[in-house]
């Protein structure tokens, strides 16, 4: 052991002549030899730093070796335990090994053993405080490779929601085509399967960000900032497919090209949940309008984003909505 690194060992004993006997026999010796005359004393030191080894006479006043071994036990787990004990207390000894996980015991009068006792109590720390790290080492480790097997599960069912997606959609477009669909619900099916193809997957993002581009968008096609409202009484990351809202609304439009007046709206929905709501009024819906009505009803059946409509008079209103979960 280097001088650095000097580990520290306890000496505890009720005799003064003892204690410095150790001294001395100790003084040249490559560790920190530390010396308490109680067991009191001996707990301080203790709590004080980083002690290797705590070597204690067995008949002590006020607390016995006994009583100090099994609080070092239980306070300081990592400490090694030895008993320095005249024949005599052979009886204590034992029930020490058997309470205290005692790791050896020297008698006294020692002899030229005492220093081999000492370091393989040492050797026996360090090989104690190596297991520990190694310990912690694989579980940190562990956990690390946890979290990437978690991650990789959670791309894997991303891409088997989208998959899952894309062939139900696939499904669906071939009926509608089959069932004599007009070229518009096609088009929007085809444009659907390439933004599920693109591996557009749950992400977080600004949603007040996201209506206020759907706004700049409701502008475009009135033709007027005035004829669009907003109202933004929930903001915040939010984690949620982002592609959904907007390329819906966006279908509707291309195929509506008149966009009489809209409004963008962000609400909370208890603690966990903002929605995102985009009011279309446009005049009254021409039929390849209602096939694409038809096709995302049937496509959005199972999926959290909805919609509704209502004709009035001259012209129709489209409600869309999706629900996002805060991160």
């Amino acid at each position: 052991m280097s001088k650095q690194e000097k580990l520290k060992v306890l000496f505890v004993d009720d005799e003064a002549n003892v204690l410095n006997a150790i001294r001395r026999a100790v003084q040249e010796e490559d560790y920190e030899a530390l010396f308490a005359k109680s067991g009191k004393e001996a707990l301080a030191l203790l709590e004080a730093g980083n002690i290797a080894v705590l070597v204690t006479d067995m008949r002590m006043p006020e607390m016995d070796g006994l009583q100090l071994l099994k609080l070092a036990k239980e306070q300081f787990p990592a400490t090694v335990r030895m008993v320095l004990s005249g024949y005599t207390q052979l009886s204590q000894v034992l029930a020490t090994v058997n309470h205290a996980d005692v790791f050896s015991f020297i008698t006294k009068p020692w002899d030229d053993d005492f220093s081999r006792f000492i370091y393989r109590a040492l050797e026996y720390y360090q090989l104690k405080k190596m297991e520990a790290n190694m310990k912690e080492t694989l579980e940190s480790r562990n956990n690390a490779y946890k979290k990437v097997l978690d991650r990789m599960e959670g791309k894997m069912k991303e891409q088997e929601l989208r998959l899952g997606r894309i062939l139900a959609l696939s499904v669906q477009t071939e009926k509608a085509r089959q069932a004599g669909a007009g070229e518009a619900v096609l088009q929007a099916a085809a444009r659907w399967i390439q933004a599920y193809s693109a591996g557009l997957t749950p992400e977080g993002f600004a949603l007040q960000e996201e209506a206020e581009h759907l706004k700049e968008w409701l502008v475009e096609y009135t033709g007027s900032e005035e004829r669009v409202l907003e109202n933004y009484e929930a903001v915040g990351n939010v984690r949620g497919l982002r592609f959904l809202p907007a390329l819906l609304i966006k279908t509707f439009l291309n195929e509506a090209q008149t966009l009489l007046q809209g409004q963008v709206a962000l609400r909370r929905e208890g603690e966990k949940k903002l929605v995102l709501e985009v009011l279309l009024i446009t005049p009254l819906a021409s039929e390849s309008q209602r096939q694409l009505e038809n096709f995302f009803k049937e496509h959005l059946r199972d999926s959290e984003t909805w919609f509704e409509e209502a004709e009035l008079a001259d012209r129709r209103v489209l409600k869309i909505g999706q629900p996002f979960s805060l991160l």
